[in-house]
């Protein structure tokens, strides 16, 4: 009897591991990527890698209700750390630590990088110009790389069947206005 216990108790702990280890919702593993700032230091993006449905990025463009919680889910998922100022979009990021970089949605389905300061105060907003990549990620895959010109950085955002390429540069936005 002891045994049969034992047996079903295990039985029920590996099936609950195997159904939270599959559920979509519950995929909490963190990723990230890293790029060179130019002076050893690292530029790096750690995210939680989304699942991909094709219901849930359908229903992004069509269905504000759920549009507005995609987005409010978004902001928390993804951190930026740099060792060096950045201008993105137009907008100046200090050096520093900053756990409220995310991705929104607008309601006519662009993509948006979005960086927030402490105070919640957005510092920074470049589009992401989405295209079909030919192929289909199960999750959200992002890669930082060297841009191709001098203290450039490229973001390449891989999501389901779409992927943007977006550049953005070291220093602050007065400064590369000058150059």
């Amino acid at each position: 009897m002891k045994l049969a216990h034992t047996m079903a108790f295990a039985l029920a702990l590996v099936v609950a591991g195997v159904a939270v280890a599959h559920d979509q919702n519950t995929d909490r593993r963190k990723a990230g990527t890293s790029v060179d700032s130019g002076n050893g230091k690292m530029i790096t993006i750690t995210y939680f890698p989304r699942h991909y449905s094709d219901q849930a990025w359908n229903s992004l463009s069509t269905d504000e209700s759920f549009r507005k919680r995609f987005n409010g889910m978004l902001p928390g998922f993804a951190s930026l750390s740099t060792p060096v100022d950045l201008t993105i979009g137009g907008g100046t990021v200090p050096a520093g630590d900053y756990a409220m970089a995310g991705f929104q949605v607008s309601d006519k389905g662009e993509w948006w990088w979005i960086v927030k300061g402490a105070d919640g105060k957005e510092l920074a907003k470049l589009q992401l110009p989405a295209k079909d990549s030919g192929d289909k990620t199960e999750h959200l895959v992002l890669t930082l790389l060297p841009g191709d010109a001098p203290n450039s950085f490229t973001l390449q955002y891989h999501y389901g069947p779409k992927i943007a390429t977006v550049t953005f540069t070291a220093g602050t936005a007065a400064a590369t206005k000058k150059e």
